[in-house]
């Protein structure tokens, strides 16, 4: 690439306008089951190892998306449970029976759900209540603050709550500081990311890592 390394803000929205959205996901898709079939044969990973991966909100409307998820997962002989795919909260604002059928194959064929960014956007409960995940993330804009934030706190406890009372999985987002950890620890938060945890890495500097057992639920 000739700019070197993008974070993803400066051209995803670009990529959504430019239609090539679609194609990008399913770029990042192949190449995060040929990563992850590469550290199986490997021996660095399990099936208990999970992968997450991104999926935008249209996706859920594209109709060969379950064709291409599944011919991927095939070619790479990848364990459909060692996947988690991400949607955003914005992808259950609407009652778009499309994505209720997307999110129901998806399970389907054995790959785990999570809603990223929830608490943003206000999705109708009775979407999330039916929505067949196994997770819920929480923003990382209840995070940045919570340590001083009494009502940051309260928003994060009422997603665990409600976390607690689907039988989700969830996980804060944007943990950087051993200050925020503390306090999403006495919240009852069992599971977070985040820069204090570490940085995003190459695949070969986490293969490293993976050798020595410091990816991954501790």
């Amino acid at each position: 690439p000739m700019l070197g390394l993008l974070n993803p803000r400066s051209f995803m929205a670009r990529a959504d306008r430019s239609g090539l959205l679609p194609k990008l996901d399913f770029w990042v898709f192949e190449r995060s089951c040929r990563q992850l079939n590469a550290w199986s044969m490997a021996g660095r990973v399990n099936d208990s190892f999970t992968m997450s991966i991104n999926l935008a909100p249209a996706q859920l409307s594209n109709p060969g998306l379950r064709d291409h998820i599944a011919r991927v997962i095939e070619r790479y002989d990848i364990d459909p449970g060692m996947i988690q795919i991400e949607i955003t909260e914005h992808s259950l604002v609407t009652d778009d029976v499309r994505v209720t059928k997307a999110l129901g194959e998806l399970k389907e064929q054995g790959l785990r759900l999570a809603i990223d960014d929830f608490g943003t956007l206000h999705a109708n409960l009775d979407r999330v209540r039916n929505v067949p995940a196994d997770a819920l993330k929480i923003d990382m804009s209840f995070v940045t603050n919570i340590v001083d934030n009494a009502n940051d706190r309260a928003i994060v406890t009422a997603v665990l709550n409600l976390g607690s009372a689907l039988d989700l999985k969830t996980v804060a987002e944007g943990i950087e500081s051993t200050d925020q950890a503390a306090v999403l620890t006495e919240l009852g938060c069992g599971f977070g990311q985040g820069f204090l945890y570490g940085n995003p890495r190459s695949p070969d500097a986490t293969a490293h890592l993976l050798a020595y057992g410091l990816v991954g639920e501790h």
